[in-house]
């Protein structure tokens, strides 16, 4: 069994997090997997799972994509979305699961700016999927990322 990172648990903790109640389910190299489970609470007036809901899943997934590859919570960064677009699919059912990824180029990328200006300023794409795999949404996050 592998030690589950820190960072998921604070994403988990962050009260709009917890109140949707988001899990982190993956969160290594570079790769962040965050699940919606279903709950009636959190549907729609035409009962699907509400755009706020899956916007949730996008900004948390994001971030445990982005903070996978480094440690953010060691004081040395501070990491806030800066904001997000996403686009709807189909309709969302059920529980949804959301992934994201970010590239060994990205990090380097991101390392780099952060050393050379004590910015960076990533986006972070999102995939989001019923329990049958199929895409109910994709959005795009974008951080602000500046060292303390």
């Amino acid at each position: 069994m592998t030690d589950r990172n820190p960072i998921a648990d604070f994403i988990e903790q962050i009260p709009g997090n917890r109140l949707l109640g988001l899990q982190v389910t993956e969160m290594a190299d570079g790769r962040g997997t965050v699940v919606l489970p279903f709950r009636d609470d959190l549907v729609n007036h035409v009962g699907t799972v509400h755009a706020v809901a899956l916007f949730g899943i996008a900004d948390a997934c994001s971030g445990a994509a982005l903070f996978a590859g480094f440690d953010a919570l060691d004081g040395s960064v501070s990491p806030i979305a800066r904001g997000g677009e996403i686009s709807y699919r189909r309709p969302a059912t059920g529980a949804i699961t959301g992934r994201a990824e970010v590239t060994p180029e990205q990090l380097a990328t991101i390392q780099a700016e952060l050393a050379a200006d004590g910015v960076s300023r990533p986006d972070v794409e999102v995939t989001m999927t019923n329990a049958a795999d199929q895409v109910v949404a994709r959005a795009t996050f974008h951080w602000h990322i500046k060292r303390t």
